[in-house]
């Protein structure tokens, strides 16, 4: 993600000045964080949990999960851009 950030931003540079390319930069960027946020959301309360329930619950489906397809391929897709449209936005292909 660090990538596509790096290259949202020169891109945003390259095209824009002051601040006019970090708000280019915020919209090419916006849908893909939403959507990496949304699932840290969601998962973060499960992996940092001090109780009883949400750790037994990760233990015994989440990490069985990670093992079917497609849920490797989808957290994979999320993290490297794959998912929510970045590279289309960052005008890659």
């Amino acid at each position: 993600m660090a990538l596509l950030d790096a290259y949202a931003l020169a891109l945003a540079l390259k095209h824009h000045r002051g601040e006019a390319a970090l708000a280019a930069y915020a919209r090419a960027r916006q849908g893909h964080v939403a959507l990496y946020q949304a699932m840290s959301r969601a998962f973060t309360p499960v992996y940092q949990s001090d109780g009883r329930v949400l750790p037994w619950l990760r233990d015994r489906v989440a990490a069985p999960l990670m093992g079917l397809w497609p849920v490797p391929l989808l957290l994979a897709a999320t993290v490297s851009g794959a998912l929510g449209a970045p590279l289309k936005r960052l005008e890659l292909r």
